[in-house]
């Protein structure tokens, strides 16, 4: 069970990072979301908290002068271990919290509610939650607008979260991209500095590729061949049996060794 438990948090903080939300500026989408919630509920504090692996970190954040504090002392690390809204009436009256330094000390809270914050794959980041100095309720509507806002969170989570995933694959195509064309510039000058004829075709049998000493050899430009059936530069008898024998290769997955002839100008076989 404790395996299981330290897999789900690994990938939780892997998609916690894919969301690349912690240690950002502000935003404003985030900022109305807690100044509502604070409205609504009356609460003096209200918070779109994340937990991070050791400390919980304040996305937005109204009636708080600090952006972040440990996780052990986090009531949102305990709102994240359950599906729904978690309410605490007197926090000087909850094991859990009765000797947390922020219950003892500033900002002095006794009542807390927060509703977890999922990732669209059910890994809860974080939560909405709002704060009080003095013990209360939460009346039904107030868990009720809470719970909509806290639906309004989630979806700008996963948006940023999407936007950040879509970038980082756009980022990695470029490189692989141009560590693509890095190695086709090897490749090239390699196989162009090679002694032998090489070349390269598609399974139908058409030139995608030759190197110089190819083109030279047949008297061809070296783009003029590309896309073209390689039969072409062989007398037929032997295109066929060329084109059989890539068949089989390809039916067998297995290398072959063959010899080829061919007139060249002087009417000289070449093999």
């Amino acid at each position: 069970m404790k395996a299981d438990i330290t897999t789900y948090e690994e990938k939780r903080l892997e998609v916690l990072r894919q969301s690349g939300l912690l240690d950002t500026p502000p935003e404003q989408e985030f900022d109305q979301l807690v100044r509502l919630a604070s409205l609504i509920c009356d609460t003096p504090i209200a918070l779109v908290s994340l937990i991070d692996e050791d400390r919980q970190w304040f996305k937005a954040n109204i009636g708080l002068d600090i952006n972040e504090t440990p996780r052990d002392q986090a009531f949102c690390h305990y709102t994240i271990q359950q599906p729904e809204i978690m309410v605490v009436p007197d926090a000087t009256r909850d094991p859990r919290f009765v000797d947390n330094p922020l219950v003892t000390g500033e900002p002095n809270i006794r009542f807390y509610a927060g509703v977890p914050l999922e990732a669209d794959d059910g890994f809860r980041l974080g939560s909405l939650c709002v704060i009080d100095r003095v013990s209360r309720q939460l009346s039904w509507r107030e868990r009720e607008a809470l719970t909509l806002l806290s639906q309004q969170a989630r979806k700008l989570i996963n948006l940023r979260r999407q936007q950040q995933l879509l970038a980082n694959a756009v980022g990695l195509g470029e490189q692989i991209s141009n560590e693509l064309q890095k190695n086709r510039a090897l490749f090239h000058a390699f196989m162009d500095n090679s002694p032998f004829l090489s070349y390269l075709k598609t399974p139908d049998g058409m030139l995608a590729y030759y190197n110089q000493r190819f083109a030279d050899h047949f008297g061809i430009d070296r783009k003029a061949g590309i896309g073209k059936p390689d039969s072409n530069l062989w007398p037929p008898e032997v295109g066929a049996a060329m084109r059989a024998n890539d068949r089989k290769v390809l039916a067998e997955w297995t290398p072959m060794t063959t010899e080829e002839c061919h007139a060249v100008a002087d009417g000289e076989g070449v093999w």
